[in-house]
């Protein structure tokens, strides 16, 4: 009798520590992601504001060379095209290679609700900022 109990005593450890492994490998893998997730938000919207100064810069050129505005609308237009298909690119690309398991981690689908997070976040941030001073 003694025997039965501590060998049910060790499956029943051995059960409870299976469990809390896994749950806490689910958590840590959540925070992971989501640490991923803000990381890649604050990438894109640094790379998005770098374009945007080059694509500016690159106006300014093109008034400066006397360039008219016909070419200089069609030389913006065509730009904003393909910055539109960059930006919808990159979207799909870490979403298509997020988990599916955390899906829900993500938070946006396009590059504008995409923006909205990356706001949200820089709000975040700064309102915990503000509390530990």
């Amino acid at each position: 009798m003694y025997w039965i109990e501590i060998f049910l005593a060790f499956t029943a450890g051995v059960l409870v520590t299976k469990l809390l492994g896994a749950v806490l490998s689910v958590g840590f893998s959540a925070l992971v992601l989501k640490q991923a997730r803000d990381n890649f938000l604050r990438m894109i919207g640094h790379i998005a504001q770098s374009l945007h100064e080059v694509h500016q810069l690159r106006i300014l050129e093109m008034h400066r060379m006397n360039k008219n505005e016909k070419e200089i609308e069609i030389s913006s237009t065509l730009s904003e095209y393909n910055l539109n298909i960059m930006r919808q690119m990159v979207i799909r690309g870490f979403i298509n290679t997020f988990p599916d398991k955390y899906s829900e981690l993500i938070g946006f689908s396009d590059w504008d609700s995409a923006m909205v997070c990356l706001d949200e976040l820089i709000k975040k941030e700064k309102a915990n900022l503000y509390k530990k001073e």
